[in-house]
């Protein structure tokens, strides 16, 4: 299957995909922030003041948003999304050499950081931006983007940059599916 040129496809979606996935995200970075009234250095005071004001708790162990508990929590949850995940692994499976392997690894760690960082920032001026406007918050924090994405409180490209994202996510899933299922037939 590598030999042959299923890697080249593969390489390709997922370029399209991250690449639509991290521009969408920045876009409606860009549109949320300008709605704020916020350049960009003022934007990362902003977030910087907000996130760390609120965000790294030590004073309650018993509290779900003690930093050690989130710390460990996370160290936890990328190895077991990256480490012991098949279909992640299968990426730096089928690189032909030991050395394109590591190289494929710590790319992708620098990669993930870059793409977590822009993904805080995003829920970051999303809860500003509800805390500016007395917007009420939903049941459960997963549905605030989609709420205020697709409702009348952006313009209508955060919505379609919405659904653009979601799409490449799923696109994600569905290819490292399809990788896998493919190498182990073969």
């Amino acid at each position: 299957y590598t030999f042959k040129g299923g890697l080249k496809s593969l390489i390709w979606t997922d370029s399209f995909k991250t690449f639509c996935l991290i521009v969408s995200v920045g876009l409606c970075i860009y549109y949320i922030a300008n709605n704020l009234g916020l350049g960009f250095s003022e934007m990362l005071t902003a977030i910087n003041e907000h996130s760390f004001s609120k965000t790294f708790f030590f004073d309650d162990v018993n509290d779900k948003r003690f930093f050690f508990k989130q710390f460990l929590a996370g160290v936890f949850m990328v190895i077991a999304t990256t480490g012991l995940d098949q279909d992640m692994m299968q990426k730096t499976l089928s690189v032909k050499d030991y050395k394109g392997a590591q190289k494929n690894m710590i790319t992708s760690g620098v990669l993930q950081i870059f793409v977590v960082l822009l993904f805080l920032m995003l829920g970051v001026l999303l809860y500003m931006f509800v805390a500016q406007n007395n917007i009420a918050l939903p049941d459960r924090s997963d549905k605030l983007f989609p709420m205020l994405a697709t409702g009348d409180y952006f313009p209508v490209v955060v919505g379609v940059l919405f659904i653009i994202g979601l799409i490449s996510a799923s696109y994600a899933a569905a290819g490292s599916a399809l990788t896998a299922l493919t190498t182990s037939f073969t």
